[in-house]
């Protein structure tokens, strides 16, 4: 993984937040570009890292590759694999903010790594293994304010969904070679859900229209690198490896830190945007539903701080970039209302100006 873009430290600030933002599945870091322009405004410094495969880095490596495809499976064998390929990424992470620190020197207590979507997944590995890892040449821990999970979807926190739930990458009705074409339309639609009660395969809103319908043809490659999400390559395995529950462990020691000191006390804020298809959604709700039955167990939890985002969907860093740099910067633990909050669906002001 690499550092792709950095809008380095704001100008005459002696204290302010770095938010290190994590890529999903098939986007890359140029899909968070929207948010550049409020960053002299808000006084806060952005990173983005790019992992293996998407672009100006390498992609991973023979022996990884073929870690994970010992992981597709639901033996010990594969969730071991699963486990251990995962424990090198958060290594790779921490060494990444541990170079970083030793570098450019930031504020103790103000780097905030972001994980959006599939990116998830690396969150959980971070937060279940970094305690074990060395601090030389710093100790990352104490340079960090929180980590934020940003509208991750339930398997990625190792959840299994019900079976008439059906997310495109492993609808059966679609033919395998087909799938992550459908992909990009149904992640990036708005939805109506019933986020106290009950999930179901919602339609999608007419308007506003899915984000990524509204991107000209030429703009994709610049956000996209769909083939890095191929069945092939690693981000295919690893969310092949998702669908057979190989998160689970990971947010397990995540959740339940063995001692509540260093990485330990790192808070889990959990953002979720109420306009996102079921997964995400559903995401947010298991999190909750089992802090609630620990609570009521006595068990001793991470502290996880779960905020809405009313009216924002899963691509609320490009549609509304304001309020989404805003909402991640937030120390508080309110709810955000983004532009499409009580707002009637056919509003399309927003929509039609130009995209960057």
């Amino acid at each position: 993984m690499k550092i792709v873009h950095d809008t380095q430290a704001p100008e005459g600030v002696a204290y302010y937040t770095t938010l290190v933002i994590f890529h999903g599945l098939g986007f890359h870091s140029g899909v968070f570009r929207r948010l550049l322009p409020f960053v002299r405004k808000n006084k806060c410094r952005l990173v983005f890292v790019n992992r293996p495969g998407y672009p100006d880095v390498a992609p991973h490596g023979d022996a990884d590759i073929a870690q994970l495809r010992v992981a597709q499976g639901s033996t010990l064998e594969a969730q071991q694999a699963m486990t251990t390929f995962m424990r090198d990424r958060a290594y790779e992470f921490n060494s990444l903010l541990a170079k970083f620190i030793v570098d450019e020197r930031p504020p103790p207590s103000s780097l905030v790594p972001v994980f959006w979507s599939l990116g998830g997944l690396w969150l959980t590995a971070l937060l279940a293994y970094a305690h074990t890892f060395p601090v030389h040449p710093v100790d990352v821990a104490p340079y960090i304010r929180r980590v934020v999970a940003y509208d991750v979807p339930t398997r990625v926190l190792g959840f299994t969904p019900p079976q008439d739930l059906s997310n495109p990458l492993d609808d059966p009705d679609l033919a395998p070679a087909d799938r992550i074409s459908h992909f990009p339309v149904w992640v990036s639609g708005y939805y109506l859900h019933d986020v106290e009660g009950s999930f179901e395969n919602h339609p999608r809103l007419a308007n506003p229209p899915p984000t990524l319908e509204k991107i000209a043809p030429e703009v994709a490659p610049t956000i996209s690198s769909l083939d890095a999400a191929a069945p092939d390559a690693a981000d295919g395995l690893v969310f092949s490896a998702l669908l057979l529950g190989g998160a689970r462990a990971l947010k397990n020691a995540a959740l339940y830190p063995a001692e509540k000191t260093g990485w330990g006390q790192v808070e889990w804020r959990n953002v979720f945007c109420d306009h996102s298809a079921w997964e995400m959604q559903l995401g947010a709700a298991e999190i909750e539903k089992e802090l609630k039955a620990a609570a009521a167990e006595g068990k001793q939890t991470r502290t996880v701080v779960t905020v809405r985002w009313n009216g924002a969907n899963h691509f609320a860093h490009w549609d509304d970039p304001e309020h989404t740099l805003r909402g991640l910067l937030e120390d508080g633990r309110k709810d955000v209302d983004f532009l499409h909050k009580d707002v009637d669906f056919s509003f399309p002001q927003y929509f039609a100006q130009a995209h960057l």
